[in-house]
């Protein structure tokens, strides 16, 4: 690996310990790993029943590694809501406890940064 994406993979890490702080996810066993895929910045591979995630991350075509551990960090956040959204026979009581839990990160990330 060059030096400019050896730099910008330790960005993208920085920023994703970073933000799973400051978005309440470091529950999850964060795994970045290095992918040379055309077109692909970044994707997230996430199990939130086991609290595992996968941030896959190509330094060769992102120039914002910062911006792009923001949007994959934010993913992540919403995985929960996704995953319950997945099951059938899912009940309201679950769907609004996961949602009430992100506006919660989101409320207390945004009057933190005075938003």
């Amino acid at each position: 690996m060059k030096k400019v994406e050896t730099d910008k993979m330790r960005e993208f890490v920085e920023s994703v310990a970073g933000y799973a702080v400051v978005f309440g996810l470091t529950q999850y066993d964060l795994h970045v790993v290095s992918m040379d895929t055309d077109g692909y910045h970044a994707m997230l591979e996430s199990d939130s029943d086991n609290c595992t995630a996968i941030l896959y991350y190509n330094p060769k075509v992102d120039n914002d590694p910062q911006g792009t551990a923001l949007h994959e960090c934010l993913h992540l956040l919403f995985a929960r809501y996704r995953d319950l959204a997945r099951y059938r026979f899912v009940d309201e009581k679950s769907l609004d406890a996961a949602e009430e839990s992100i506006v919660r990160v989101l409320s207390k990330v945004m009057s933190n940064h005075g938003i």
